[in-house]
C-alpha cells in the first residue's frame, strides 16, 4: 500500500513501471504505438516472459484511461505471483 502512495506523484504509466518493479519485475519497454497517450510494455520474472501491459492515459474529458494485460506466461503466474498482478 505505502508503495502505491509514493508513486501517486508521477505520471500513470512511471507508476505502474515503479509499482512493478517493486513487485521485483522487470519492465522493458517496447515500441510506441501511434496512439500518443499509450504505452506498450512487457513484464519479466527472472528475465523470462510474464505479460505485456497496455496503458492509455486517456484523453479528458472524452476517454477514460484504461489498462489491459495479455500475453500472459501462466506457468510462470503461479506460486502467488498471479495476486501480485
Amino acid at each position: 500500500m505505502s508503495v502505491a502512495l509514493g508513486v501517486l506523484a508521477l505520471g500513470r504509466v512511471d507508476s505502474l513501471k515503479a509499482l512493478l518493479m517493486s513487485m521485483g519485475l522487470q519492465v522493458v519497454d517496447l515500441r510506441k504505438p501511434k496512439i500518443r497517450e499509450m504505452y506498450d510494455i512487457e513484464v519479466l520474472y527472472k528475465g523470462q516472459h510474464l505479460a505485456y501491459i497496455r496503458l492509455f492515459e486517456g484523453r479528458p474529458p472524452y476517454y477514460r484511461g484504461w489498462v489491459e494485460v495479455y500475453g500472459v506466461n501462466w506457468d510462470l503466474a503461479k506460486g502467488g505471483l498471479e495476486e501480485r498482478l
